[in-house]
């Protein structure tokens, strides 16, 4: 058996969502008789130990050989020792955040930071077992390795990009009305007061800031509009067409305090948009050096975003050059490395990531 766990809801349109659909169809390369899936049903559990708990029962319970467990994401530690037992290869996605900035943004708010399993001295170290006890950690960036070898990851790291998906091949013109624009969530880890602050400092009255996603349009983002943004900025809400989103915009920001990867980045990136990434935001490692920044830098920011609008170089050329630096970002492709990664894990051959 090949067995694919996670707390995601599987195909929901969110980046855990889209990560684990696209996991879970990797897993069934190796043999799609043998893979069976074990995921949260969407409800959330009254604890963070709770789907470990019923995810360890469920692995005691089998009778048959577990070759190799895939595990993304979550509280697994239980499970993870279930599965060792069992004798079984697991592999675990370690999308991982830095606690201490996520902590700090969260306390700059005036939010609660309420995670105990982050900040609980011991519920941290069992939160942590599993993934410092696994076979193999596959991360999708840079950034996350650094936080897993942080926590004392001394298991084999392998960094595995998340995907995108394929665009219709003509790149859409820019838009007249030069339009900065970010999708996604808006909690604190995502940096949003920054943008909302380089924006602001910019101070243009013909130029046009986009906020979307289904959390955009939430009294909160308002209140933090009216705290730190000013100028033209716009709530879009949920976006039911992407590509119209990226289609609509001249550049995209990926503002992120701390984030395991970003998916919006490789698809804007594919509508042939040029993009600014915070550097700790995993998905920086395929943007261009110049076009990253740390996330604090308001003044850069800015700086960097009036540049892009007085680039008079960024010509179709230019734009298909953006869309080519992702051109093994595609799901499938990356599906594969997944695929090809658990196989030679299988065989005790080594790997290159």
């Amino acid at each position: 058996m090949n067995l694919y766990l996670t707390g995601d809801k599987i195909g929901t349109p969110t980046g855990g969502g889209s990560v684990t659909h696209h996991e879970s169809n990797a897993l069934r390369y190796l043999d799609p008789a043998e893979f069976q899936c074990v995921s949260s049903t969407g409800n959330r559990p009254p604890t963070v130990w709770d789907f470990d708990e019923e995810c360890a029962r469920f692995v005691e319970g089998v009778t048959e050989p577990i070759r190799l467990a895939h595990i993304y994401a979550g509280c697994f530690t239980k499970t993870v020792a279930a599965l060792k037992r069992k004798g079984a290869l697991v592999t675990y996605t370690a999308a991982a955040h830095d606690v201490a900035i996520s902590r700090r943004e969260h306390e700059l708010l005036g939010l609660p930071y309420d995670y105990p399993h982050l900040t609980d001295p011991e519920q941290l170290e069992r939160y942590l077992g599993g993934y410092l006890n696994a076979s193999t950690l596959i991360v999708p960036s840079r950034h996350s390795m650094a936080v897993m070898e942080a926590f004392g990851a001394t298991n084999p790291i392998y960094v595995i990009p998340h995907g995108t998906h394929a665009v219709e091949a003509e790149i859409k013109p820019l838009p007249a009305t030069f339009t900065v624009g970010y999708l996604g969530a808006i909690g604190p880890d995502k940096g949003l007061p920054y943008l909302l602050q380089a924006w602001k400092r910019l101070n243009w009255s013909d130029a046009e800031l986009l906020i979307a996603g289904p959390q955009s349009q939430h009294p909160w983002m308002t209140e933090m509009i009216s705290r730190f943004g000013g100028g033209r900025i716009r709530q879009l809400g949920w976006v039911e067409h992407i590509k119209d989103f990226y289609n609509s915009i001249s550049l995209y920001c990926q503002c992120s305090c701390s984030e395991g990867f970003g998916c919006e980045v490789p698809e804007a990136l594919s509508y042939g948009r040029s993009v600014l990434a915070s550097t700790t935001c995993g998905a920086s490692d395929v943007v261009l050096p110049s076009r990253r920044y740390p996330y604090q830098d308001v003044g850069l920011l800015a700086g960097l975003i009036d540049l892009e609008r007085k680039d008079t170089e960024g010509g179709i050329d230019m734009r298909a050059g953006w869309r080519a630096m992702v051109k093994d970002l595609h799901w499938p492709k990356i599906e594969k490395r997944y695929a090809d990664l658990w196989r030679d894990l299988l065989r005790g051959k080594s790997y290159e990531s």
